[in-house]
């Protein structure tokens, strides 16, 4: 029989039968050559050939390979026995036994089942007939000298169409028979009354195995749930719904039944078995129903229990049709197990979640533990040191672990939530928040090489421009005027972003030292738009602040240092040309997806030959220099003066804005404790931003 292990039945067998020495016998080396190679046993066979000789295996209980047998162990055995069938030089023939309710199953085995299709020869036996069961109850009677004419006619109508017959029939006519030596040893005849009185065939069978359930519950309170425990964990539900045997071994069976309890265990496990106490004598005992066999297997002689025939968990045939539902020959146990139904498919489900986890590795272990839906494996009892047990103590682990990381999420969620409300910032600033608080620190990315020192001319260029100006002219640095940079410095090569502000705002909050607020939102929403709503106080504070932080001298941009960046080397209206063109830049008529709606991602266009983004267009930025009518010197100079109520200059242009405003030439004006919806900042260091 294959049993749980296949492979280390066939290496035992084969053990057994090729090496008469039994000092000489190795199970574990043949088991892992057999485990090694298909080809394992073609050689094994071929090696202990005697001429004109060959091999017979017998493998009883074929089915087992279904019931008892892991996938891995089956698709091993599966290859082996056809490639030693398949090799003519392996005189190899073999037998097999299947009940015929497992033939459809063959599909697991797709080697065998080919070879079956096409070479091998099949014989079903037959059910019984009422004529052979008539002829195996009377013609040992007969040979005893005893006469069961009283009790035949009985049987046969009880076991018409019952698969399980000749084990129902073995154990009423013992019954019988120790009736008879019991009560009337002189009589002859079988009595026919007591059969009656005990309810058929099946009452004989129930009320047997009720009696020894009884004894059980005798010997200890619990010994009786403890039996139906034990029983039901040798029961499993087949894919067809139908209830099936199952083999456990020993140990795992002393702990279904006993659930700590190990000496409750072990003397359920005995007294199921029928084994007996030492010191009582069998013949003064009544009979005792076995309910489960004990079987040694393998090397190690390893003992498993299993149930001594499926009669006691099947149906019995309907033979009534008015019945609404099935009944069992051992209606106790039947509806046990139809009772806890769901728990042997959560015990299939939780075999097969285990085999996954105990298989995978790194996170994926993590991942196939189980976190949720696990009340419903507290009914089975699971035996300690097994991969279940081990598979559902890491998922309640992992489960606290989660929950208590929920519930601080929960937690902090909500304080971020409420938080969000009390500064009167958008939910979706709640990601940008967490960040911040896991030491997330965005800072102005400044140009990879410093603006170099150099002259140009400045204010606008364009002559045919400036003659249409009239009033405007001092809007574009009418007349203009030659400038020398004396000093490289770095600048930011975007504006600064509402999530760079924000990280400030919330770290000056953190501090306790200010009341600083955070801006208003501007259409397009925060994150990486250009902030605005930014008064020329606020920036020039943010650019002191990011100095100290970054150990680095920051500060807005002179007039006249914005203008040299933004032409980056060129006399036109724009860094990349005289006219404004298509989608280079954020402005109302720039033809840009953001034209005269929001202010664009920075970033979004092509840098100029400094590499800064949008020195045109998106939002007007602050400088440091007074506005003045004319260029006056200011234009080359800071006023950092925050008491200074004098209009600061504003450059580059926005979104809101014509063509003709986000030239380089551009600019305008507005008070330090303006703020505007679009207006913002770059920052200017003197050293990269380490």
């Amino acid at each position: 029989m294959p049993g749980q292990n296949p492979l280390e039945k066939l290496a035992e067998i084969l053990e057994q039968g090729l090496i008469e020495d039994p000092a000489k016998r190795d199970m574990g080396t043949r088991f892992e050559r057999l485990a090694a190679k298909e080809t394992a046993l073609a050689s094994t066979l071929k090696n202990f050939k005697q001429p004109g000789g060959a091999f017979l295996l017998v493998v009883d209980q074929f089915e087992e390979l279904f019931t008892f047998a892991g996938d891995a162990a089956r698709k091993q055995f599966d290859a082996l026995l056809a490639h030693a069938l398949q090799d003519p030089e392996c005189p190899l023939f073999l037998i097999s036994t299947v009940r015929a309710d497992f033939l459809e199953r063959f599909e697991y085995l797709p080697r065998l089942q080919a070879i079956y299709n096409h070479r091998c020869k099949r014989y079903f036996l037959p059910l019984i007939s009422e004529q052979g069961l008539r002829e195996i109850i009377e013609q040992p009677a007969r040979l005893a000298g005893l006469d069961v004419s009283d009790v035949t006619t009985a049987i046969l109508a009880d076991t018409k169409d019952e698969v399980g017959a000749l084990p129902l029939v073995e154990n009423g006519l013992f019954t019988l028979w120790k009736e008879l030596q019991d009560h009337s040893p002189g009589r002859k005849k079988l009595s026919g009354d007591f059969y009656r009185q005990q309810n058929g065939i099946a009452g004989m069978l129930s009320q047997q195995a009720d009696a020894l359930l009884e004894r059980v519950a005798q010997k200890h309170p619990k010994g009786k749930h403890a039996a139906l425990e034990l029983l039901l964990a040798l029961t499993s539900i087949n894919t067809d719904g139908r209830n099936t045997r199952r083999r456990i071994t020993r140990e795992e069976a002393i702990a279904v039944a006993g659930e700590g309890d190990d000496k409750l265990g072990e003397q359920v496990v005995r007294m199921l078995s029928g084994e007996r106490a030492v010191d009582v004598p069998s013949e003064s005992r009544d009979p005792v129903l076995r309910l489960v066999t004990l079987k040694q297997e393998g090397e190690h002689q390893q003992q498993y229990v299993d149930l001594i025939h499926e009669t006691l968990i099947r149906a019995r045939a309907l033979q009534d049709q008015k019945l609404e539902k099935l009944t069992g020959y051992w209606p106790t146990l039947y509806d046990y197990i139809e009772k806890n139904r769901d728990r042997d498919l959560y015990r299939q489900e939780l075999v097969h979640e285990s085999k996954r986890w105990q298989q995978s590795t790194g996170l994926k272990r993590l991942w196939h533990l189980r976190y949720v839906d696990l009340k419903k494996y507290r009914a089975l009892r699971i035996p300690p040191n097994t991969t279940e047990s081990r598979f559902l103590a890491w998922s309640r682990r992992a489960r606290v672990v989660l929950m208590g990381l929920l519930v601080m999420f929960v937690a902090y969620t909500a304080e971020s939530i409420v938080w969000l409300q009390q500064h009167d910032l958008p939910f979706d600033m709640i990601g940008t928040l967490q960040r911040f608080r896991l030491g997330y620190v965005p800072l102005p990315v400044l140009t990879e090489k410093p603006i170099p020192p150099g002259s140009f001319n400045m204010g606008e260029q364009d002559a045919a421009f400036v003659e249409r100006l009239g009033e405007l002219e001092k809007h574009f640095g009418v007349p203009g005027k030659p400038i020398e940079i004396s000093q490289a410095f770095y600048l930011g090569k975007t504006e600064v972003t509402y999530e760079q502000y924000d990280y400030y705002v919330w770290q000056q909050q953190g501090s306790g030292t200010t009341t600083l607020a955070f801006p208003n939102s501007a259409k397009g929403g925060r994150g990486d738009r250009p902030v605005v709503n930014v008064s020329w106080l606020e920036a020039t504070a943010y650019a002191q602040w990011l100095g100290r932080q970054t150990n680095n001298q920051c500060r807005l941009p002179t007039e006249a240092e914005w203008e040299y960046a933004a032409r980056a080397g060129t006399a036109t209206a724009y860094s990349w040309g005289d006219e404004v063109g298509s989608n280079k830049a954020n402005c109302n008529g720039c033809d840009s997806p953001w034209d005269n709606k929001e202010a664009a991602p920075v970033g979004s266009f092509a840098a100029n030959p400094f590499g800064l983004y949008d020195m045109s267009g998106n939002v007007w930025e602050w400088t440091c220099s007074n506005w003045q009518d004319r260029f006056d010197d200011s234009e080359q100079h800071c006023n950092d003066d925050t008491t200074d109520e004098q209009f600061r200059v504003l450059r580059g242009g926005s979104w809101y804005g014509y063509p003709g405003y986000v030239r380089a030439s551009a600019r305008s004006g507005a008070r330090p404790v303006n703020r505007n919806f679009v207006v913002g900042f770059r920052v200017l260091c003197s050293s990269p931003i380490e």
